[in-house]
């Protein structure tokens, strides 16, 4: 491979322009008031404008000194900064701001250790146009956006010195990691980006998430004793709710949006019969925060079950003993879901000390004529026993496999076959279990 035709490739790999762009493009999504975004980058004393968006694409080719401007001390800082009024702020040129209609604005640096890379300028025409919450928020993306634009800039500068070399250089001999690592940063930063842009938009509108319920029954009395809460998320492209819920944690959402859902069921509590509880799927994280305390407490506590995975607990039992004590303070009961995908390890289950076991819904399958999933049912059945915990079947699809988990004593059960998730008015148990 020859020289122009390497630099050709490198540069090729990752178009600079079309990344900054999309940074712009989704810096006027994130914040709802923002009419203008531009990305500068540093460029020897000054902060040289690229691209922009929305009204931000008027400042495309301009210069702002680094010295005594808003964006420059933002990025000598690392702070992310905020303007409410450009015509009284003394850090913000007036006449400039003035010139394109510029009222207020948030500075966000872009920059690695030392290294000063440039900033993305978020403007409105009217005066305090941005809140706290915009600034937490442009603040949480600041690292993610530095490593994204720092890689565009590293490649930037791969490229110039290929081209500056007087010998050829076979790319071939370099790692396929260190070739590709531009490209994969910046999907990834673009993705987490994406990511909490599509969790954010579910937080400002609570009404995006709403509530189905499927029912739990009671298999020897036939009544339905409990539901459970699932979230659902009414926007397109339609995703499942792991999916969302995989994207706030990564995002660094995750107990907010599953305070979210909490809250929009606990909403349902009331409407629920006094004899049916409401079980609750979360996380180690929410579960041990205070915020899910706060909300408890302004419900029938003994009403609510709260759903934890088998492996959730796995990873680190030895902190929820003192999380499991306030819960029971408060009246909750506690759940562990999935359990049985890892029959060596229950004895990690009684660090939570459950009042319920819920047996994972691959155990289900064909359980009427499988006899190792029966022995492994059975033997849950008994360890629930010996720790004073109830047992509950997931997954439930088939009347045989609803015989099946009652004669190895498991007391209640949900699935398909008992009831479909459904809106609280429209919910129903489909076939009401009968002895044989």
């Amino acid at each position: 491979m020859s020289r122009g035709e390497l630099a050709a490739a490198l540069s090729g790999s990752v178009d600079p322009a079309a990344v900054l762009q999309r940074f712009a493009d989704r810096m006027l999504e994130l914040v709802p008031s923002a009419q203008g975004v531009a990305v500068g980058i540093v460029d020897e004393d000054a902060l040289r404008y690229v691209c922009g968006a929305g009204a931000g694409v008027s400042g495309v080719g301009t210069r702002a000194p680094l010295e005594g401007s808003l964006s420059g001390i933002a990025i000598q800082t690392g702070r992310v900064l905020r303007s409410h009024d450009t015509q009284r702020d003394p850090r913000v040129d007036a006449a400039a701001c003035r010139r394109l209609s510029v009222g207020s604005l948030m500075c966000v640096p872009l920059r690695r250790a030392n290294e000063m890379l440039g900033a993305v300028v978020v403007n409105a025409a009217s005066v305090r146009a941005f809140s706290d919450d915009d600034l937490a928020r442009l603040s949480s993306l600041s690292d993610l956006l530095s490593d994204a634009v720092g890689s565009v800039c590293d490649l930037r500068r791969a490229t110039d010195r290929l081209c500056g070399l007087t010998a050829s250089v076979d790319e071939r001999d370099r790692p396929v990691t260190e070739r590709d690592a531009p490209r994969a940063l910046v999907a990834d930063t673009m993705s987490d980006i994406d990511a909490r842009l599509r969790v954010q938009r579910v937080l400002d509108d609570p009404e995006l998430l709403s509530i189905a319920f499927q029912p739990i029954v009671d298999l020897f009395s036939g009544e339905m004793v409990s539901v459970e809460a699932l979230a659902r998320f009414n926007l397109t492209p339609l995703r499942p709710p792991e999916m969302w819920f995989a994207d706030a944690h990564h995002a660094g959402l995750g107990v907010e949006l599953e305070m979210l859902a909490v809250s929009r069921a606990l909403a349902h509590l009331p409407d629920l019969p006094d004899a049916v509880a409401l079980t609750i799927n979360v996380s180690r994280e929410t579960m041990a925060c205070s915020q899910l305390l706060r909300a408890l407490q302004d419900v029938a506590a003994s009403r609510v079950v709260l759903e934890l995975t088998e492996q959730a607990i796995l990873t680190d039992p030895g902190d929820l003993g003192a999380v499991r004590l306030a819960l029971r303070k408060a009246g909750v009961r506690v759940a562990v879901d999935d359990a049985g995908t890892e029959p060596s390890r229950l004895t990690h289950v009684l660090e939570l000390a459950p009042d319920l076991i819920k047996i994972d819904r691959s155990l289900m399958w064909d359980l009427d004529v499988d006899p190792v999933r029966r022995s492994l049912v059975g033997s849950l059945v008994a360890f629930a026993s010996e720790i004073g915990a109830e047992v509950q079947a997931e997954g439930v699809e088939t009347e045989d496999e609803l015989h099946a988990v009652r004669r190895l004593g498991v007391r209640f059960a949900q699935g398909y076959f008992l009831g479909r998730p459904a809106p609280l008015h429209l919910l129903r148990v489909e076939h009401r279990p009968v002895r044989r």
